[in-house]
Parts: C-alpha cells; sequence; structure tokens
C-alpha cells in the first residue's frame, strides 16, 4: 500500500529566435507603466551612434504607446542630482526619463543616485540610463545600493543596433 510519487511537470522555453534587447525594455517600460510602478533600466553602449540609434528607437516605439521622453543630461543639472531633478519634473507620471552624461556629473551625481535612490520608487518614475561601459563600472563599484536598484541591463554592440 505505498504511495506511488510523481514528479511535478516542468516546461522549459527554448528560444531559437534572437530577441532585440531594446524590445525587452520596451515590454519591461509597458508592464511598468501598467502596474503604474517604477523601472529602473540600465543601457550600456560603448559607441556613440550605436547609443543614439538605440535612442531613437526606443523613444520611437515608447512614444507609439503614447509616451513622452524626457531627455536629461546629468552635466546640466543642479548638483548633477538626477532623482531630485525628476521629483521636481512636472508631469513626471506622463513621461519616461532618459538619462546620460553620468560621468560628467561627477561624484555629486553618484552620491545623489545612491542616497536618493528611493524616490525612483517613491516616484513610480520610469528611466532609462545610457551608460558607457566606464560608467557602468563607477556606478557598481561607488554607487552599490543605487545599483542594486535596477531591474534590468542590456549590452549593445555596434553592430547589433
Amino acid at each position: 500500500m505505498g504511495m506511488s510519487q510523481t514528479k511535478p511537470k516542468t516546461r522549459s522555453r527554448k528560444t531559437t529566435r534572437n530577441v532585440d534587447p531594446l524590445d525587452e525594455l520596451v515590454q519591461e517600460l509597458a508592464l511598468a507603466l501598467r502596474l503604474d510602478r517604477a523601472a529602473l533600466l540600465f543601457v550600456i553602449a560603448s559607441a556613440r551612434p550605436t547609443r543614439e540609434r538605440a535612442q531613437k528607437k526606443l523613444s520611437d516605439a515608447l512614444q507609439a504607446m503614447g509616451q513622452h521622453i524626457r531627455f536629461m543630461d546629468a552635466s546640466e543639472l543642479t548638483d548633477g542630482d538626477v532623482p531630485m531633478a525628476i521629483r521636481n519634473e512636472q508631469e513626471r507620471g506622463k513621461k519616461i526619463f532618459f538619462v546620460s552624461n553620468l560621468r560628467a556629473g561627477g561624484e555629486a551625481t553618484l552620491r545623489a543616485l545612491n542616497v536618493r535612490r528611493e524616490y525612483f520608487s517613491e516616484l513610480r518614475a520610469r528611466v532609462v540610463f545610457w551608460l558607457t561601459p566606464t560608467e557602468e563600472k563607477v556606478l557598481a563599484r561607488h554607487a552599490t545600493d543605487f545599483w542594486m536598484f535596477r531591474q534590468r541591463t542590456i549590452y549593445l554592440s555596434s553592430d547589433k543596433t
């Protein structure tokens, strides 16, 4: 009178098609909008033309969804304070922020990102950080708490975009 044990069924999904990483970002942002939650996404691109093409493609896709894009250059913000700039932005709930040039914002930017990292969640901000590989390393080492808040990181190579 033994009981038979059955293994739970598991499904594995194999994908043979190449998925565009920018499509993944669009899906992640669409989910954040639907759930009314924050999204912190990092895009790493070493070549400026690659980044610019990706920004255009992502911007076009998001605008087709009815979203407004707000470009922010950390070097142009007061004290390089990205979270405070987003907090002070009018109608921020209707915008997706594209933030770049963190290196130029210097230590003040890193400190603000680390100290005010909770602002992103509290404000339900949707932010795409456009980083160089060097900026990625600096963030990971010197703004560790902020680094841990990100939802997704994608890497763009100059020949794929």
